[in-house]
């Protein structure tokens, strides 16, 4: 039944079975893990924040118990108002766990037990501010302790109410978690079982598949194995409508072909044998006459091809020669050229080395004024010292009136003291200056003493060096002609050469033509037998 259907078709069916057991795993275990989830889900989102709104509370409580202690251990007022505040703050804290702890109550159990700890806290502010007017109003022993125990007591029954909430939540949570571990045991183990199934499945179904593809292309190597061995004498045996059967259809028609193609080979090697015989005969008596004529001509291109080599020589050692005197006057021209840019640029240089000597004479000239002015400016410190040493000493003779204008005194003489020691450095560094101005000038002058001096070898040497390119042209112009004569004479002999080289290779080409055809021949001939003896291997 299945060698009816297409293997493409089979195997799509099969890989389809696959895919169902597979995407119904699939499914189940979304199913399994939307249940664990759902329990996660159930213990962040009602016994975890119910457990951490109870904690905080209780948290809060014992904020407030210790506030509480505090106002009865001390009397003062700023104390007592700063446990008051804390205690304020710390009640409105609890009212706020209550109303979120509220939204999360999940059953009437654990609303009842809420109920009777809000209740507990809805009076416990009451009973610390009784507490506080009995404390401000000058109690006895008996007052206070009555009022402390009825604090106490409702501190004790909030606790208690916080305690069983908490333990509430703490099962709840516990409950939820236990849930889930058996919701995911359970899924655990069916997955395990269904994966089995699946496996086994697809096993079954990967060798049922295996063996309807399996079998008919063993048939179809047996029968391919048959022919290569050169029996061809077996009918195939063809069912089925896949792909197997076309292949085994293919090697049926395949079989009578080659029994066909290998009769009408036998009859062709008999005929190309005979042939090639008598084709060998003609071509040997062929091939001795053209390697006659080929010794001849050979011999003749050898002599024309040494006379060819000789003038090429000639003419290749006049063309060097002449390339050589060329490169040589160029190189003349572009020296000269070059020179001329070098007289060009030392004649520049020359007129800036002359115009920074200038330069340099004009800035020791201005270096001489800022002298005088430093002499002015020096003049004017030791005046202003001196008229701070007078002041101090008027200022000394007036006694306590005149002690800040001494002071004064004393910062304008100081003052003094560093403008001259200031205009000092300032006139020797100026002195150095003029000192290095000086040598600059000497140096710029040398240099252009210098720079004159290479100018005028520079000049002679660019007349040098036009009679050098001058004398160079006319030995070029020589090489030339020489050149010329030689490459005509070089020609003539490599046209000869060319025509003698075609000959011998026409000749060579007939010859080894010749000779691969005997050899092709006698290889044909032996093919011819080689073919008899494979084309005998079959059996028909």
């Amino acid at each position: 039944m299945l060698r009816k259907l297409k293997i493409s078709h089979r195997t799509l069916l099969f890989f389809a079975l696959v895919a169902v057991l597979l995407t119904a795993l699939g499914l189940f275990s979304l199913m399994q893990m939307a249940a664990i989830r759902a329990a996660g889900s159930e213990i962040d989102s009602d016994w975890m924040p119910s457990q951490a709104a109870a904690d905080d509370m209780a948290l809060n409580f014992a904020h407030v118990q210790t506030e509480s202690l505090r106002q009865l251990a001390f009397s003062d007022v700023e104390t007592i108002r700063k446990s008051e505040a804390l205690i304020a703050a710390a009640l409105s804290e609890i009212q706020s766990l209550m109303v979120r702890y509220e939204a999360h109550i999940s059953d009437d159990n654990e609303a009842r037990v809420f109920g009777a700890a809000k209740e507990v806290f809805a009076q416990y502010p009451q009973a610390l501010e009784e507490r506080r007017r009995v404390m401000a109003a000058s109690p006895s022993a008996a007052q206070m302790t009555a009022a402390n125990a009825r604090v106490d007591a409702m501190g004790t029954q909030f606790e208690q109410a916080l305690l069983k909430l908490r333990t509430f939540n703490e099962e709840g949570a516990h409950h939820a978690v236990d849930v889930a571990t058996a919701v995911y045991k359970n899924a655990r183990l069916i997955i395990a079982a269904v994966i089995l199934a699946a496996l086994i499945a697809t096993v079954v179904l990967a060798l049922i598949l295996t063996a309807s593809i399996v079998r008919p292309m063993r048939r179809a190597v047996a029968v391919s194995n048959e022919i290569a061995k050169g029996d061809l004498t077996h009918e195939v045996f063809i069912d089925g409508n896949d792909e197997a059967t076309e292949l085994l259809t293919s090697l049926s028609e395949m079989q009578a072909s080659l029994r066909d193609i290998i009769g009408q080979i036998n009859d062709s090697a008999h005929v190309l044998t005979t042939s090639a015989e008598e084709m060998t005969a003609v071509m040997l008596d062929s091939t001795d006459g053209l390697q006659k004529q080929n010794d001849q001509i050979e011999q003749a291109a050898t002599a024309v091809n040494e006379m060819t080599c000789a003038v090429e020589e000639v003419a290749s050692n006049a063309v060097s020669t002449s390339e050589a005197s060329r490169e040589s006057s160029e190189s003349a021209q572009q020296g000269r050229i070059q020179l001329d840019d070098a007289i060009a640029s030392i004649q520049a240089l020359a007129h800036d080395v002359l115009s920074a000597s200038d330069r340099a004479g004009d800035l020791a000239n201005q270096t001489q004024n800022i002298t005088r002015v430093l002499d002015v400016i020096r003049a004017v410190a030791e005046q202003t010292n001196l008229l701070a040493l007078n002041a101090a000493i008027e200022a000394a003779r007036a006694g306590d009136a005149g002690r800040g204008f001494a002071v004064v005194a004393d910062e304008v003489r100081a003052l003094a003291k560093r403008t001259g020691e200031s205009t000092q450095e300032i006139e020797s560094m100026i002195g150095n200056i003029k000192q290095g101005t000086g040598l600059t000038v000497d140096a710029l002058q040398l240099s252009a003493s210098r720079a004159q001096g290479t100018l005028d070898k520079a000049q002679a040497a660019g007349v040098a060096l036009v009679q050098i390119a001058e004398t160079v042209a006319g030995i070029n112009e020589r090489n030339l002609v020489i050149a010329s004569a030689s490459e005509e004479q070089a020609q003539v002999a490599r046209e000869i050469d060319r025509n003698l080289v075609n000959i011998r290779d026409l000749s060579v080409q007939t010859s080894a033509g010749a000779q691969q055809t005997s050899i092709a021949t006698q290889e044909l001939s032996r093919l011819a037998v080689n073919l008899n003896g494979l084309v005998r291997r079959f059996k028909m």
